[in-house]
C-alpha cells in the first residue's frame, strides 16, 4: 500500500504513514460514544432543572441549579399564600417569578455550553464543526 499524501510505501496494517504521518484510510475516533449532544443535555435541563449538568458529570453544578430553583419556588409559594393585595407584595411575587424563569433559562443555556466544552476536552475544537 502507498500513502495518498506523499506516495511512500506503507505496511498494510499501518494506521499512519511512517514518512509523513498522514492517516491511512478512515481512522476511528477513540472517543466515539463519549461525545455528548449539546441539544440533548439542554433538553434534559429544559425538563428538569440541573439534569443536563448532572448527565455531564457535574453534580455540584446541577444541584446548584436545582436547589436555587427549589428555594425560589418555595419563596414564591410563601408569597402567594400570604398575599394581601399590597402592591409591594405583588412586585416581590413578580420579581421571584422572573428570577425562577431566569434560573430555568440560564440552566438550559449552561447545559448546552457545558456539553460543548465537555466535547472540546475530548477532541480538537476544529473537529466539532464537521
Amino acid at each position: 500500500m502507498y500513502c495518498s499524501n506523499c506516495g511512500a510505501e506503507v505496511a498494510d496494517e499501518a494506521r499512519f504513514c511512517p514518512s509523513c504521518g498522514a492517516a491511512m484510510g478512515k481512522v476511528e475516533r477513540p472517543y466515539g460514544d463519549l461525545l455528548k449532544d449539546p441539544s440533548i443535555t439542554a433538553l434534559y435541563s429544559f425538563l428538569i432543572i440541573g439534569s443536563g449538568q448532572v448527565t455531564l458529570g457535574d453534580m455540584r453544578r446541577g444541584l446548584t441549579f436545582l436547589i436555587s430553583a427549589i428555594l425560589t419556588t418555595f419563596v414564591l409559594i410563601v408569597l402567594g399564600i400570604t398575599y394581601d393585595g399590597n402592591i409591594t407584595h405583588m412586585i416581590a411575587v413578580l420579581f421571584f417569578a422572573a428570577l425562577l424563569f431566569g434560573i430555568w433559562i440560564v440552566n438550559i443555556l449552561d447545559a448546552y455550553n457545558q456539553a460543548r466544552l465537555y466535547n472540546c476536552h475530548l477532541v480538537d475544537v476544529k473537529d466539532l464543526d464537521k
